[in-house]
C-alpha cells in the first residue's frame, strides 16, 4: 500500500511541475510590456511619447504634459505650470525661471518612456512614472 501512496505523490508532483511549465511558457504576449523594461538608448527621440499624466514619488504631486512638436507645456495638477523643450531623449522644462534637465531613465519594451529623472540637485529625488 505504501508503494501506491509514494507513486501517487510523485505523480502529483510531476503533474504540478508540467502544468506550471505550460502556464509559464504560454504567458500573454503583453507580459513583457507590464513586467520588463529595457535600458534607454541615449539617441532615442521621445517627442511622440511624453504627453499624458505622470505620477511622482511625492504624495499628491501629479504632472500633466501636453506636447506640440519640440515644445511642451507642463502643469502640476492643482499647482504650477510652465513650458519646456524636447531635445532627443531629454526634456528641459522651465521651472521658476530656469531650465531643468530631465531624461528618460526607463522604457517599456515597446520603447515608450515609463520613468523620467533629473540630474539637477533640486529635482534629483523626483521621479515621474506612468
Amino acid at each position: 500500500m505504501s508503494g501506491k501512496i509514494k507513486n501517487s505523490v510523485i505523480n502529483q508532483i510531476i503533474i504540478a511541475v508540467v502544468v506550471a511549465l505550460l502556464i509559464g511558457g504560454t504567458s500573454p504576449w503583453w507580459w513583457k510590456e507590464v513586467v520588463h523594461s529595457k535600458p534607454v538608448a541615449s539617441g532615442q527621440d521621445i517627442r511622440e511619447d511624453i504627453a499624458g499624466i505622470w505620477m511622482t514619488n511625492v504624495p499628491n504631486l501629479v504632472y500633466s504634459i501636453n506636447q506640440d512638436g519640440d515644445q511642451f507645456t507642463w502643469k502640476v495638477i492643482n499647482g504650477d505650470s510652465g513650458k519646456g523643450k524636447i531635445k532627443g531623449n531629454h526634456l528641459y522644462p522651465v521651472v521658476n525661471g530656469r531650465e531643468v534637465h530631465f531624461y528618460v531613465s526607463e522604457r517599456a519594451a515597446s520603447g515608450r518612456p515609463l520613468q523620467l529623472k533629473s540630474d539637477d540637485p533640486q529635482f534629483a529625488n523626483l521621479e515621474l512614472r506612468r
